[in-house]
């Protein structure tokens, strides 16, 4: 009985490692609201992801995570310390401001687990709308397919500060969007 006790206890020691990774992972899955002590992360990824960004500017980028973080319009997934990735979004105008996924940490899903949670916060039926690169830049592929993914599909050429970009609009859907 007091082997079998050993062996219980190594394995269940085995499993707590194991849970402590697929904890590690999980945490790749939920969107939440960032800390206070966060945001300097926050900020640092967004500086590393500024090539996505139209008329990137850092002072401004900063007061609008902050401003962002106190009326709660910000989600973050964070994974082992880090911001692997976050979405900004404005109830008053409608708005996703902006999306960002470090480098480390893209194509498993993140953006789309941001988008959905941030969607989450619209009524129904309300129009949402995004300023995005147009088709012919650089970093627009991968952000179109996700914006078309979630409904973004009316599109209207515009320019801000001299940069041609475009407004895509989506209307908040009834059921959840399948994100896999």
């Amino acid at each position: 009985a007091e082997d079998g006790r050993r062996d219980t206890d190594r394995s269940r020691g085995r499993g707590d490692v194991y849970k402590r990774q697929d904890l590690d992972y999980v945490s790749l899955t939920l969107p939440r609201t960032p800390t206070a002590e966060e945001a300097e992360k926050i900020t640092a990824l967004a500086e590393l992801c500024s090539e996505n960004f139209a008329d990137y500017n850092a002072e401004r980028m900063a007061r609008l995570i902050k401003k962002r973080m106190s009326s709660g319009e910000i989600f973050v997934i964070a994974h082992k310390n880090n911001i692997a990735g976050f979405i900004m979004f404005s109830k008053k105008n409608k708005m996703i401001d902006h999306i960002a996924v470090s480098p480390d940490y893209r194509r498993i899903g993140i953006a789309s687990r941001l988008m959905v949670t941030a969607m989450a916060q619209f009524e129904v039926g309300e129009e949402l709308s995004a300023v995005t690169f147009r088709q012919e830049h650089l970093m627009s592929d991968g952000v179109s397919r996700m914006y078309k993914k979630f409904g973004f599909d009316n599109e209207k050429n515009i320019v801000v500060r001299g940069e041609p970009l475009v407004r895509r609009t989506a209307v908040v859907p009834e059921k959840a969007i399948i994100t896999e």
